[in-house]
């Protein structure tokens, strides 16, 4: 198991850094929206707040999965955009609340 965690160590790490770009992470969220199931869905999600020192609550990130399957059975998807830098609003992350 360790040579198979040597492998995806250096991936894990490419992917985080690649999801802290607001554009990637829209791209990526937006290929998972459109055809992913909703293990894949929350599983997303998770990589990009996680890649961004936050954390999305699992209530939410269910309701998000179930809310893209009920909208794609009606023929209809969820989108990500990023916004203007300008227009982003600067949240604390997870770890400077937890260094407050």
């Amino acid at each position: 198991m360790k040579s198979i965690d040597r492998l995806t160590e250096p991936w894990e790490d490419i992917r985080s850094e690649s999801l802290r770009n607001p554009e990637v992470a829209a791209l990526y969220l937006n290929l998972i929206l459109e055809d992913g199931n909703d293990e894949e869905i929350r599983s997303a999600l998770r990589h990009v707040m996680e890649a961004n020192d936050d954390a999305l609550p699992r209530s939410i990130q269910k309701n998000i999965a179930e809310t893209s399957s009920l909208m794609r059975r009606h023929g209809l998807a969820l989108s990500v955009r990023p916004i203007p830098r300008t227009s982003r609003t600067l949240a604390p992350s997870r770890k400077s609340r937890a260094r407050s």
